[in-house]
């Protein structure tokens, strides 16, 4: 089979290799689509701190059962599918109970274990989902991070009729914001650097749109939304302590952050507003099957348009023609995807 493999920063072979096989309890995909994440980027880059090459990356990717293992039941070869690519050990305390987003001892299939960029993956039979046929398999490479969304979205808490702002439209911040409107958030507001992407946004059906380079985020939420501020805020970015003192700083007293970007060392918060205005800070990590199941019902009923976010499609053999696009053009490039057969 051809993969494409990361084998030192910045250098990606394409190859053959020998085709997995399945063995019990596991399930081989014939890869359709894969698409490539901000981790993929970071990892390529030679800065992920939990990604090491040589690695097959791509954990975004829909496809075709190719084959069973013994003792697997419920997948059959020849079904449309998706992966959750969790790699948990269903034995320590948030395995046990249902919090497997939250395991001790995690990897992610394109992360820590071979992934989706080849035509074939090997992975677990209980992560394997299957998709209706009105889900693309375009569509089902982007299942993944709208479960992210997803996720992130359930862990602000009731949205109804409430003040939503969300920091950074990059895929996670466009399909987060996305979802909050469509579950029910009052007025959104979507920040970011590039009007490219802020563009997607309100095609997106997102209310307000701010470009920071031009225009006050903290500013502009108070015209939009009162002087007390703002229900509930996404921190979408990641390492930037700026976006994350913006989120503070706009909240209203009692309000709620969620943290969905990733954020690779330390950042100075303003702890003492946090306590006076009883704010929640809470975390968000990847997802569970539930959120893989109301991402797909998403699609499926034509509530969240995930293709819009496609910025442009590579072949398995021109991996490495798209991370240089993707450097060559970051302003622009919101999703990338790789047709792998």
């Amino acid at each position: 089979m051809l993969r494409a493999r990361l084998i030192e920063p910045r250098k990606v072979v394409v190859e053959e290799a020998s085709k997995p096989k399945a063995g019990p309890g596991e399930v081989v995909i014939n890869v359709k689509y894969c698409g490539i994440c901000g981790s993929d980027i970071h990892a390529y880059h030679g800065v992920h701190p939990f990604i090491s090459p040589p690695i097959v990356l791509g954990h975004e990717f829909s496809g075709v059962v190719e084959e069973v293992g013994s003792g697997v039941t419920g997948v059959e070869p020849g079904q449309r599918v998706v992966v959750e690519p969790l790699l948990t050990c269903g034995k320590c305390l948030n395995c046990r109970l249902g919090h497997y987003n939250r395991c001790v001892s995690m990897k992610v299939i394109g992360c820590q274990v071979d992934g989706a960029f080849a035509e074939y993956v090997l992975v677990p039979a209980h992560r394997v989902i299957p998709i209706p046929d009105e889900v693309s398999f375009k569509q089902g490479a982007l299942v993944e991070p709208l479960a992210v969304a997803v996720h992130a979205v359930k862990r602000g808490g009731p949205l109804c009729g409430r003040s939503v702002v969300v920091l950074g439209a990059g895929p996670i911040g466009l399909l987060t914001a996305s979802v909050a409107k469509r579950w029910g958030a009052g007025e959104v507001m979507i920040t970011d650097l590039s009007d490219r992407k802020l563009e997607v946004a309100k095609s997106l059906g997102v209310d307000h749109t701010v470009n920071a380079r031009r225009e006050d985020p903290i500013k502009v939420a108070r015209e939009v939304f009162g002087e007390e501020g703002v229900d509930v805020i996404f921190e979408c970015v990641g390492s930037n302590p700026v976006t994350i003192a913006q989120a503070i700083e706009m909240a209203r007293r009692g309000a709620t952050i969620v943290v969905v970007g990733v954020f690779s060392g330390d950042i100075p918060i303003k702890l003492g507003f946090v306590q006076d205005r009883e704010l929640e800070l809470r975390g968000t990590a990847v997802y569970i099957f539930k959120d893989f199941l109301d991402a797909i019902q998403l699609i499926r009923r034509g509530e969240v348009d995930v293709e819009k976010l496609v910025t442009k499609t590579f072949p398995l053999r021109e991996v490495p023609e798209a991370f240089r696009f993707i450097e060559e053009n970051r302003d622009e490039v919101i999703k990338v995807l790789i047709e792998v057969s």
